[in-house]
């Protein structure tokens, strides 16, 4: 079953030069969604776990992944996009708990994004920021990305949705340039 929008995985990478990057085909049915939701690691595994972190680019330099987003496929994950200015997110920053929090918090945010039960959302994004001596988690954050298009009340509707969905507290920040 195809999705009415299409929609591209990213993994994002500590450093400036080259913050993120393309993972896996263009994501345009729920087939290839669980098929790349059940080949490319967790992000309780890469974004919890120092096994799966680090990810090689050239040279063999080797970069920290500090998230993922999933994004409609012409949108980029960043705010200086054409969609994504004048938006806004919505986003929580939390220590998770439990490994099954994150997951939980992930797979509906994404699951949501193709069932298109989020309008005027660009994207979703789950990052962890590490110590770079240590690689221990200091935070947590989980963003949805809205568009210049999404109204106060959707983005209200949609806050206290996600909320009772995940019982997580959601603050809304406006992306300015």
């Amino acid at each position: 079953m195809e999705t009415e929008r299409k929609w591209q995985l990213y993994a994002h990478l500590a450093g400036r030069d080259y913050p993120f990057m393309k993972l896996g085909p263009t994501i345009d049915s729920f087939g290839m969604l669980f098929r790349l939701y059940n080949h490319v690691p967790k992000p309780m595994e890469v974004l919890m776990n120092k096994k799966y972190c680090l990810v090689p680019l050239y040279q063999g330099d080797k970069r920290l992944i500090e998230g993922y987003s999933v994004f409609q496929s012409d949108v980029l994950p960043c705010w200086e996009d054409k969609e994504n200015q004048g938006g806004g997110t919505l986003n929580c920053r939390t220590m998770f708990e439990r490994k099954e929090d994150m997951e939980k918090a992930w797979l509906s945010m994404w699951l949501s994004l193709c069932n298109e039960d989020l309008p005027f959302v660009t994207g979703v994004r789950m990052l962890s920021k590490r110590c770079q001596r240590t690689l221990r988690v200091l935070s947590s954050k989980a963003e949805i990305w809205f568009s210049k298009s999404a109204s106060d009340e959707i983005v209200s509707a949609i806050q206290k949705a996600c909320q009772e969905r995940l019982s997580l507290t959601f603050v809304w920040t406006p992306h300015k340039m």
